[in-house]
């Protein structure tokens, strides 16, 4: 859940309904007023992605770091005693393009294309 597969269509597809899934997960907390209005679904696969690398590089010193790392951040979900959002939220477009190809740097570059899609 935390990379993108371009060219893989069975791999983007499950990504795509895990995705889904998660979504109706959020708005539902947004609907119970238990999470913040403005957090988007872009921001929950971002903060999953960042856990996997706090994860990935804590493991062999403090293997449950990542844990502590994503209840802080989870917490600044929370509808109530919030501060306001500084940047705004990822596309849909920038997080796929993030996550299909981590440290590349986009510039005026063609566009990353998914797997099926027509240029």
């Amino acid at each position: 859940m935390a990379r993108r597969f371009p060219g893989d269509d069975r791999t983007e597809a499950v990504h795509g309904e895990i995705c889904a899934l998660a979504q109706q997960v959020l708005g539902r907390a947004q609907a119970a007023g238990v999470v913040r209005s403005d957090v988007t679904g872009a921001d929950l696969f971002l903060l999953l992605w960042a856990s996997s690398r706090v994860a990935e590089a804590t493991r062999h010193v403090a293997p449950s770091m990542w844990r502590r790392h994503i209840y802080l951040a989870l917490d600044g979900f929370r509808a109530s005693n919030r501060l306001d959002l500084r940047e705004p939220a990822w596309d849909a477009d920038q997080l796929y393009r993030a996550m299909a190809e981590p440290g590349k740097v986009f510039h005026d570059e063609e566009p990353l294309r998914r797997a099926g899609e027509a240029p």
